[in-house]
C-alpha cells in the first residue's frame, strides 16, 4: 500500500523515483533528454541572450513534462484495460501521444525561429 509522504525529503525522493522510472523505461523521454542537452549546448555556443535561454528552457521542460503526462496516461490505461485491445483505450493513448507530438512540433518551430533569425 502506498502511504502519504510524511515530509519534504520523502516527497523529493518519490519525485526523483518517478523521473528515474521515466528515464529508464521510456525511450522517448531519453531521446528528449538528449535533444534538450544538444539544444542547450548549441545555445551556449551561440551565446544566447537571457530571454532566448528562458524560452528554450521553458519549451524543453514543457515537452519533458508532457512526455511524463503521456507516460502516466498510458500506464493508467494499461492498468485499467490490462493490455486488452479496446477502441477507447487506443483513442485515449493516441490523444496523449498526439498532445506530445503537437507541442513538440510547435516547440521545434519556435526553436528554429530562435536559432535562425
Amino acid at each position: 500500500m502506498v502511504h502519504k509522504n510524511r515530509n519534504f525529503v520523502f516527497s523529493v525522493k518519490n519525485a526523483l523515483d518517478g523521473l528515474r522510472y521515466a528515464f529508464i523505461t521510456q525511450r522517448n523521454f531519453k531521446l528528449l533528454i538528449l535533444i534538450t542537452f544538444l539544444v542547450f549546448l548549441a545555445a551556449y555556443f551561440f551565446e544566447f541572450s537571457l530571454t532566448k535561454w528562458l524560452i528554450l528552457i521553458f519549451l524543453c521542460c514543457f515537452i519533458l513534462v508532457l512526455e511524463i503526462v503521456n507516460t502516466i496516461i498510458e500506464t493508467i490505461i494499461d492498468h485499467i484495460f490490462e493490455d486488452k485491445i479496446d477502441a477507447h483505450a487506443k483513442v485515449i493513448k493516441d490523444l496523449a501521444a498526439g498532445m506530445v507530438l503537437l507541442a513538440s512540433i510547435f516547440s521545434l518551430v519556435i526553436g528554429f525561429l530562435i536559432f535562425f533569425t
